[in-house]
């Protein structure tokens, strides 16, 4: 089989995948649609949910009232900052422990690192696609997190490989019509403390969060993705439970989680009033120094790695947007949810077709003369 080639080439998941047994990354988690996997979700303020222990009740672990007023002037200007919940370390000893549910899956664990084969066409299913993609990053923990320098090449970088004519080429053949656009909304830092631990229930929070204090007002939330960047160093888990509940030490004992090489995620939450706010989640991987990983850290700068796990999200985030959606009802794969999904459930991204990983996960030329780095994206039309 011939190796990928750029533009054209089977896809290595960078947001959401490790190396083989037996590397350092740990097991190989698989991510896609999965409908027969149990889902639980993390609270909503409002919603009822399956409780798996009904004499343990659920709360909201970060209460805020509403602000029908909308946030202070000035929130929607570059880098002004917005708040995180309060740090969960602290919610601990004030609310009570929410119950520990199954965890959320858009990743489960092959048993073996799988090649696959090369005729496994993504299908259109029915569902959304988004062809004006709008996106903002957000950047968990705030300035004191962050090197100006890094989060300067982020956003240039993220903006080249989302508006380069021949990586939205690769894309184009999912859409019918007028070319596919992407807009980079002003970034903001979030909060000012840095979290070690970052679970699916914490981002589920932080976005419920802004969205009850009314700093999401004003955006399109039909073609918006509310990107977290998570820092060097800190963890991120697929788990629903909030941070606070599953300590660092356990985290790492987990298959499902950066130091077992998940580099990100992408979902939504619906508030409860019709709307649904797509989000992603993704690490700045990094290598340390004894050779332990967190996230998929091909490139030696945390940053690089940052902006392709990034931009894998967005491609799942435009081509399949609505997955959990399909995870949560238990839709299977052609009840209209889904958008492109090859018939194993992969998303654009989850292709499994390089070692060394820097075969897809690469820097690519862009119009502007330079280079991004960016995970390459499945091609039916090269297969």
């Amino acid at each position: 089989m011939q190796r990928p080639v750029i533009f054209a080439a089977l896809v290595l998941l960078t947001g959401c995948a490790g190396q083989p047994p037996g590397s350092l990354y740990g097991p190989k988690p698989h991510v896609g649609y999965r409908p027969q996997l149990p889902i639980v979700y993390a609270p909503q303020p409002g919603v009822p949910i399956a409780n798996p222990n009904p004499t343990t009740p659920i709360s909201d672990p970060t209460p805020v009232e509403p602000n029908p007023t909308g946030p202070p002037d000035g929130h929607d200007a570059a880098w002004s900052p917005w708040p995180l919940p309060p740090n969960q370390q602290l919610l601990a000893s004030v609310s009570p422990s929410p119950v520990t549910p199954s965890p959320i899956t858009q990743v489960s664990h092959s048993d073996s690192f799988t090649i696959v084969a090369e005729d496994r066409p993504l299908k259109y299913r029915g569902g959304r696609t988004i062809r004006d993609l709008k996106y903002v990053n957000l950047y968990v923990g705030g300035e004191s997190a962050w090197d100006p320098a890094d989060a300067e090449h982020v956003e240039a970088s993220i903006e080249a490989a989302m508006t380069d004519d021949r990586l939205n080429g690769v894309l184009q053949q999912y859409f019918d019509g007028p070319p596919i656009t992407a807009a980079a909304l002003p970034p903001h830092p979030l909060g000012e403390y840095v979290p070690d631990l970052v679970s699916r229930g914490d981002v589920r929070n932080y976005v419920l969060h802004l969205d009850r204090l009314g700093y999401l007002k004003g955006f399109d939330f039909e073609t918006t993705v509310f990107n977290l960047l998570l820092p060097p160093g800190t963890v991120l888990s697929d788990q629903t439970a909030a941070a606070h509940t599953v300590p660092r030490s356990e985290a790492s004992a987990e298959a499902v989680n950066s130091l077992a090489g998940l580099g990100g995620y992408h979902g939504s939450v619906v508030p409860g009033d019709g709307r649904r706010i797509y989000f992603s989640a993704s690490v700045a991987a990094e290598r340390a120094g004894d050779g332990r990983t967190n996230g998929v850290p091909v490139f030696a700068e945390p940053w690089k790695n940052l902006v392709a796990a990034v931009y894998h999200q967005m491609m799942e985030v435009r081509t399949d947007p609505d997955v959990e959606d399909a995870l949560r009802d238990g839709s299977d794969l052609d009840a209209g949810v889904l958008g492109w999904v090859s018939d194993d459930g992969r998303e654009i991204g989850d292709f499994l077709d390089a070692d060394p990983l820097s075969d897809v996960i690469r820097e690519v030329p862009v119009a502007d003369g330079g280079t991004v780095p960016v995970q390459l994206p499945y091609s039916n039309a090269d297969g």
